[in-house]
């Protein structure tokens, strides 16, 4: 019956509104409608009771909708929140866009379980679950529109334990050192929050000059480390805070320090016989504190980048060497200095096995007493087994073997502490290990060492004798300053080269020396050019004595000036510069030397001439081309240095003709320069042209004349009978060594003899100077003139005694001298002399001789 009256009225109405109009109160919908016919409409979107529908018959109805557009749910941003915090579930950014919402179901999908309100509408809320760790709790929002279209979207609400007192850790990074002007990172990223909730980051300085940060509010911040001249510390603090206002604190300390120039060390390591080494351990010591930094490994030769105008120390540690130290400054920036580094084999090995005393002796004398409980390791730990023990003696009187010496020529005073020059007599290297390591006497504990005298003289000539007693030093081996400790004194030892070795008593064992204070003068050197680099000083002395210039003191910039250098006074000294240009040329100047006398105030200036044509120079030596060499078999030669004082970048070295003794050879020192060196192992004549040649084709030579004795010490010394006449308005200088046909000479002494003030004599040099100025006047005498016993006259007489390590040779000498106009020498050299019948008058402390040298 319903659906009846529904048909019936729905005929009527399509009847009723055929061909009219119906408006309502958003839109409009037309029929034309032929009962029998079809129809048209329009559908307009609008609300109403009929809205959207039409109608039209032909004996059949329709009800049916204009496309409806489903609705868009959105619950909102998934949220973080803490236990028994109120939640509010917001779905009000859904939406509709042909109609409206007229339904909001919210509904919870997993977690642990909540009573939400408000579950029905658009918000709803819930208070957060106590939970022991991190859970996610989700909800499903249902929403529907006025024409039954429906939308569903999720939320995820994550709730964290309550974690009010667990606040944020700050971490600000490690402190940093950097160079100045340098972008530096301040890194905050490893703070941490419990549940991972840190809102922001502050970065603060809090002290060093005043920077401007770039970032500081992120976890990273940065800078531009300011200019500073030396080490400044900038601080800085980082503070986190997390959702909860909580906050920390961390601090960084970030040390700029001042960026140092750097230079060059071109190191080149050889030994006695001019042979380079490998696998030369080296360790750089500034002040005392080793740098690990610049420690490296040496093959034969390396270019080392260190930093510029700083005071070194090296020391090597190579297996089978002693241990060397060399003390030098570095060149200004961009420099670059030359250092040659010698290494004399340690002595053979002793095996001490067993406990108890002993006495062991190496070459020349060198020798030590110990007892074997006295030891410990480096731990302190009693030493265990056979001990191991090399001796290892520096002979410093010939400049070959002096090359050896460790350290440099300063000592520290123990009665003051302050630093004084030295010069050596000897030197010892007392090296005992046990199962490879080092070991040295406990506290407390003590040894008896001998070291061999090299020197027959003091340095002003005075002789060294049986119970003097002279100054003991030990080498610091990180500063290579030599500290004083105690005296010992001078024994006679039958294997020492002079006889004479210093007794001393010891607490520990390293390189050991026989020094005394010099007895110094001063020279300021300046060394000129016209583009910039770096000049090192060298020098040498004729005396038989251990000594060298210091090459922290001795390097400086060209047009620079050395401060006041030490040198030995009373005896010829010679300098000379070698000069490494920026600009990768160099050049060596020629030498200059001087006889200075006691606490003189010298200076000295080496210009380091011009560029061509190339001019090669052998040093140590005089400007000729031509060197001689005087040496003996099986001896380290004195090594000559070939370098040109013509400003060359690079030169090359050949023998062009003759040849070298076997075991001499020429060894490149570096672009420009070479050496020949080595032991001699044939003896005989040799000579050698050595030929160079620049980057331009230009030549020069230089000739090295060899005297190699068969002899493996030199010979003994033997004088002949000699006599000259000398006239002369000037002083006069009498060599003595022209008068020996032996071996050369290392000092000289005049026996008993009191020398006239007209009269001096070196006893380093064997020179006789007399000065015609003191001589008093005495009219020249005439043929007629008969001298007569016990007159009064100029004369001189006494015994000579020229020394060497093969022994005393002893000569007579005589001097007659008249004055006048200038004066009349007559000087007779006799190797055996009688005064016969007139004996009673030959008496060289009366300075009274009776008979005329003729």
């Amino acid at each position: 019956m319903y659906k009846k009256i529904l048909l019936i009225s729905s005929i009527l109405l399509s009847v009723l509104m055929a061909s009219s109009t119906y408006a309502n109160n958003s839109g409009r919908y037309s029929w034309w409608n032929n009962f029998f016919g079809g129809h048209n409409h329009e559908c307009h979107t609008h609300q109403g009771s009929y809205a959207g529908h039409y109608y039209w018959s032909r004996f059949f109805w329709w009800h049916n909708h204009c496309p409806n557009q489903a609705p868009v749910a959105d619950a909102g941003n998934d949220q973080d929140v803490l236990v028994d915090e109120l939640v509010s579930l917001d779905a009000s950014a859904s939406s509709d866009a042909d109609g409206q919402i007229i339904r909001y179901r919210w509904r919870q999908l997993s977690g642990p379980r909540v009573r939400l309100s408000g579950r029905r509408s658009a918000t709803a809320s819930f208070t957060a679950p106590e939970v022991t760790e991190t859970t996610e709790l989700t909800f499903v929002l249902k929403v529907r529109d006025n024409r039954r279209a429906r939308d569903r979207d999720q939320v995820i609400v994550t709730v964290s334990p309550d974690v009010v007192s667990a606040p944020p850790v700050a971490d600000a990074g490690i402190d940093q050192a950097v160079d100045e002007e340098t972008v530096v990172i301040l890194d905050g990223t490893a703070s941490t929050d419990p549940d991972n909730d840190i809102t922001s980051y502050a970065w603060l300085q809090t002290a060093g000059s005043s920077v401007a940060l770039t970032d500081g509010d992120s976890a990273t911040a940065s800078f531009t480390a300011p200019s500073v001249a030396v080490a400044e510390t900038l601080s800085f603090e980082l503070t986190v805070t997390d959702a909860l206002s909580n906050a920390a604190t961390d601090s960084v300390d970030i040390i700029v320090e001042p960026v140092i120039p750097t230079s060059q060390a071109n190191v080149r390591v050889r030994t006695l016989d001019a042979s380079l080494v490998s696998g030369v351990e080296l360790e750089f010591y500034v002040n005392g504190i080793k740098r690990d930094d610049l420690s490296s490994t040496v093959n034969e030769t390396a270019v080392l980048t260190i930093d510029a105008d700083v005071d070194y120390s090296i020391r090597t540690n190579t297996a089978g060497f002693a241990v060397q130290v060399i003390p030098f400054r570095s060149a200004a920036e961009g420099g670059n200095v030359d250092l040659d580094i010698t290494l004399i084999p340690r002595g053979d090995v002793i095996t001490i096995s067993g406990a108890g005393s002993f006495a062991e002796e190496g070459s020349d004398g060198a020798a030590v007493s110990f007892t074997t409980s006295d030891f410990v390791d480096a731990n302190g730990n009693p030493v265990v087994g056979d001990i191991q023990l090399s001796i290892t003696p520096v002979d410093v009187s010939q400049p070959a073997t002096l090359a050896a010496f460790p350290g440099e020529f300063t000592g520290i005073l123990e009665s003051d502490g302050t630093e004084t020059p030295i010069v050596s007599f000897g030197t010892v290297e007392y090296e005992f290990t046990a199962n490879g390591e080092s070991i040295n006497l406990a506290q407390g504990a003590t040894a008896d060492v001998l070291i061999p005298i090299y020197s027959f003289t003091y340095q002003d000539g005075s002789n060294i004798a049986v119970g003097d007693t002279i100054p003991l030093w030990s080498l610091d081996e990180e500063t290579g300053i030599w500290d004083q400790e105690g005296t010992g004194t001078v024994v006679a030892s039958i294997d020492s080269p002079t006889g004479l070795a210093l007794s001393a008593t010891v607490s520990h064992f390293s390189w050991w020396n026989c020094d005394v204070s010099m007895n110094a003068a001063r020279v300021e050197v300046t060394v000129l050019g016209t583009d910039n680099g770096t000049a090192t000083v060298y020098g040498r002395t004729s005396a038989s004595i251990g000594w060298r210039p210091s090459l922290v003191d001795t390097t400086i910039p060209v047009n620079g000036t050395t401060s006041p250098l030490p040198i030995p006074s009373g005896v010829e000294t010679c300098l000379w510069a070698e000069v490494n240009f920026d600009s990768g040329s160099s050049v060596i100047t020629a030498e200059q030397c001087v006889t200075p006398a006691a606490n003189e105030q010298l200076s000295l200036t080496f210009g380091t001439g011009s560029s061509e044509p190339l001019d090669v120079l052998a040093l140590p030596g005089d400007a000729s081309d031509v060197t001689n060499i005087t040496d003996y078999l099986l001896s380290p030669i004195d090594t000559i240095v070939i370098s040109p004082v013509s400003v060359e970048s690079q030169v090359t070295y050949s023998v062009s003709t003759g040849a070298l003794p076997a075991g001499v050879v020429l060894s490149v020192i570096n672009g420009t320069q070479v050496e020949v060196g080595g032991i001699a192992t044939e003896s005989g004549i040799f000579a050698a042209t050595i030929l160079a040649t620049d980057n331009e084709g230009n030549t020069d030579e230089v000739i090295v004349n060899f005297d190699i004795s068969p002899n493996i010490e030199p010979p003994q010394l033997s004088f002949g009978n000699d006599y000259i006449n000398v006239g002369s308005n000037d002083p006069v200088v009498i060599d003595l060594n022209e008068y020996n046909l032996g071996g050369l000479a290392v000092n000289w002494s005049l026996t008993e003899a009191i020398l006239p003030a007209w009269l001096t004599f070196n006893n380093n040099t064997g020179e006789l100077t007399i000065d015609p100025t003191l001589v008093p006047l005495i009219d020249f005498p005439s043929e007629n003139d008969e001298l007569f016993i016990g007159e009064e006259s100029n004369y001189f007489y006494s015994s000579v005694n020229a020394i060497n390590i093969s022994g005393t040779s002893e000569a007579v000498i005589f001097l007659n001298v008249f004055s006048g106009d200038g004066i009349f020498i007559e000087f007779t050299i006799q190797s055996d002399i009688f005064c016969g019948e007139l004996e009673q008058f030959c008496n060289p402390q009366l300075g009274i001789v009776p008979v005329p040298a003729t």
